[in-house]
């Protein structure tokens, strides 16, 4: 992002083919959002693999003891 930032303050005047593209795939708002995104994985990954421990756990219900199952969210 820092390079498109960069890239838009050297060409301030894009042509209007760039300009309309931008404005195409909406670049502010990307711009805005992917970092949250990319902020916001590492906690998204950790709740899959708790879904998916948690589901293993589950299936493994039928055995003669009791199992600890645990949900953290």
């Amino acid at each position: 992002m820092e390079h498109i930032n960069l890239y838009q303050q050297e060409c301030s005047s894009p042509t209007d083919a760039i300009a309309e593209h931008a404005e195409d795939i909406d670049l502010e708002y990307l711009s805005e959002d992917l970092p949250k995104i990319f902020e916001s994985m590492p906690k998204a990954t950790y709740r899959i693999q708790s879904i998916s421990n948690s589901l293993r756990t589950f299936s493994r219900g039928d055995t003669q003891c009791k199992v600890n199952m645990e949900l953290s969210f």
